[in-house]
């Protein structure tokens, strides 16, 4: 006879006694309880014995951050050198840092020698915005002309850096994305009792001094390179080829120690050890070149997928990471789950950090944030922010605004990376000129809409800005004519004059070009195939002071009246003390008290009145999704609001409403 299942997989014991009285049902039953304990037992048995020291090769095909299944580390702070010339290479090296911040395990010091303002001033933003945990970070400004060469630059960073500060640092070209924790380097070198300099050398080599290295990783042994000859050597060089017979000569006295080929495989360089590439976990290194494409190397293309998903992942993974020190960073919600207020969380967005990156790709002087002033006195910047899903809408508005423009993308981290060939691939963007493009990390499921538009205000080198969004697309001559009208309108600060464009609205129905100037638009208006923006709705109290009929037949800029919902599109001073309240939340005001905070600051406002915006429809946004889904979404904005505005009439009583 053949016997049940349960009795065909347990042994007999099992069933003997009570429990083979017992019904079937409940028989399989306790089976089951007393499985799911034994797995119980067994998970917590393997969990304990992972806590204990592992290697290197017990990870075998294990990229990740083995912050779980090794010893933590002593918790000493090692030193990285960078040195950032251009915009470009800025964007590069936050590439390499998120690598490095990915895998480290230990506090960390960054030096950063720039050669600009405009470098600065990139780079000490984005980590002033990066929330991390234990990184310090010091800058040095250095005149590029009197280090023309960059290996004549590299090899003075223990020069630049202060001895107070550091007694080892290692140093990384900006397109090395790493695959490890560097302070397996920082003990590596701190254990070298007469070398100074540690470099990646190549052999066979066949220049003329038989000594071949790889300058874009070098690492110091500052205590020793101060008391060593060679210091002085290389700060009297001036030319690369000295400063090679210097190294090679050096490396002949024993004063160079040769750092693991691990440290930079390339399918570009010489750096093929095979011993290097027969298990997964070996490469610690790669460059940025490495990533284009397979290399058909198995080691390669496995560190390769795992740096792409490194550059992918969004920034919780670097801000909660556990150190050496044992301490985490608090998390957004653990600092609003216990509030009774349920505006709370829309408060704290406030007082996030926003991961921001300026001039993340373009030009960085016409309309970018050089901060010497940009000559003339009538220049006007079109500045605009949007996520990637409007991209083809910025096209549009680009080819039809002929002056700079300042752009702020809200993208995550995967479509910052995309975002460069986003341009390049566009025919419209990548032959236009004074176009800037910074980049706001998303953060959180909130477009902070305030804090883009302001990013935009306090980083545009123009004396005037017109802020529009990015499914408005301007006139043909909107450019020319503001720039007429700012010289005669604005030229005086003391005036406190600006400019509205008046705004209009195409529908979904209707497919129809868009107007390019006014004589195009007014049939299209006559028989309301276009309306004035917001004049069809049940509310539309937002771009009423601008007068529609008045500006039909105007031929000369007219003042507008303002009334208390008023949010036009406006063309200001840069200078101006006027910023957007970050606090407000999207579609419910943000626009309308920025207008207020002009009006109750003296400002009049003037309608121009060639020249328009036309609305395109699109898809509905996250803003007013979340908008419609969250009730309370809907009753913080009016309240968020409400007090804001409350506090504007406060602090300016002169202008009623």
């Amino acid at each position: 006879m053949q016997l049940p299942a349960f009795r065909r997989y347990f042994p007999p014991f099992l069933l003997h006694g009570s429990l083979k009285r017992l019904p079937c049902p409940c028989r399989c039953l306790f089976i089951s309880v007393c499985l799911f304990v034994v797995i119980k037992v067994l998970n917590i048995w393997i969990n304990t014995a992972s806590v204990l020291p592992h290697t290197s090769a017990d990870r075998k095909y294990d990229f990740m951050p083995p912050a779980s299944l090794i010893e933590r580390p002593v918790c000493e702070e090692f030193h990285v050198a960078l040195i950032v010339t251009t915009p470009d290479e800025c964007r590069s090296a936050s590439f390499l840092l998120k690598t490095l911040f990915f895998h480290r395990r230990s506090p960390l010091h960054l030096h950063i020698v720039v050669v600009s303002d405009v470098t600065l001033i990139i780079a000490k933003t984005l980590l002033d915005t990066w929330e991390l945990n234990e990184v310090a970070y010091s800058f040095y400004t250095i005149d590029k002309g009197k280090d023309p060469s960059l290996l004549l630059t590299k090899f003075r960073i223990p020069e630049i850096i202060s001895s107070s500060l550091a007694q080892r640092i290692v140093y990384f070209d900006n397109d090395v994305r790493l695959l490890d924790d560097v302070s397996v380097l920082w003990r590596q070198i701190g254990n070298e009792t007469t070398a100074s300099i540690g470099l990646i050398t190549h052999s066979p080599c066949d220049n003329e001094q038989g000594f071949c290295f790889d300058d874009r990783l070098i690492m110091f042994n500052l205590q020793n390179f101060r008391l060593n000859p060679i210091r002085t050597s290389l700060l009297k060089a001036s030319a690369e080829s000295e400063v090679k017979r210097i190294l090679s000569e050096e490396n002949r006295n024993g004063q160079i120690f040769r750092v693991p080929c691990e440290w930079m495989v390339s399918h570009l360089t010489g750096c093929f050890e095979s011993r290097c590439l027969r298990r997964a976990n070996c490469v610690k290194a790669l460059l940025q070149s490495d990533l284009a494409s397979f290399s058909g190397r198995r080691a390669l293309d496995l560190a390769r997928e795992h740096v792409l998903r490194v550059l992918n992942s969004e920034p919780p993974v670097l801000a909660a990471a556990l150190h050496c020190t044992g301490r985490v960073h608090r998390q957004e919600s653990d600092q609003t789950q216990n509030s009774s207020d349920m505006c709370a969380k829309y408060r704290y967005m406030a007082f996030l950090k926003r991961r921001t990156h300026l001039c993340y790709l373009g030009d960085c002087g016409g309309g970018g944030i050089d901060p010497r002033p940009i000559r003339g006195t009538d220049e006007v910047s079109l500045i605009t922010q949007l996520t990637m899903d409007r991209f083809e809408n910025l096209e549009r508005m680009l080819t039809s605004w002929a002056g700079p423009a300042s752009v702020v993308l809200y993208l995550s981290d995967a479509e910052a990376v995309e975002l460069p060939a986003r341009v390049a691939g566009s025919t419209r963007l990548r032959s236009r000129k004074s176009v800037t493009y910074h980049v706001v990390y998303k953060r959180q499921i909130y477009n902070p809409i305030n804090y883009l538009r302001n990013v935009l205000i306090n980083h545009t080198r123009t004396p005037f800005t017109f802020f529009v969004d990015i499914d408005l697309v301007p006139s043909r001559t909107l450019y020319e004519h503001l720039r007429q009208l700012v010289r005669k309108f604005m030229s005086d600060p003391g005036k406190k004059q600006l400019l509205v464009v008046p705004a209009f609205q195409m529908f979904d129905d209707l497919k129809i070009s868009t107007p390019t100037n006014k004589k195009q638009l007014l049939p299209l208006l006559s028989n309301e195939t276009i309306v004035g923006y917001g004049m069809k709705r049940r509310w539309n109290l937002g771009h009423r002071p601008t007068n529609y009929p008045r500006w039909v037949n105007a031929t000369q800029p007219y003042q507008a009246t303002f009334a208390n919902a008023y949010e036009p599109y406006v063309v200001v001073r840069q200078d101006n003390e006027a910023r957007y309240n970050e606090v407000l939340l999207e579609r419910m005001g943000d626009k309308n008290a920025y207008s207020r905070l002009l009006y109750k600051m003296g400002y009049k406002f003037f309608v121009v009145p060639e020249d328009f915006i036309v609305h395109i429809p699109h898809p509905i946004s996250a803003g007013s999704t979340t908008f419609h889904r969250e009730r309370n979404y809907y009753l913080c904005s009016i309240q968020l609001h409400g007090g804001y505005t409350k506090e504007i009439d406060r602090r300016y009583p002169e202008r009623k409403l």
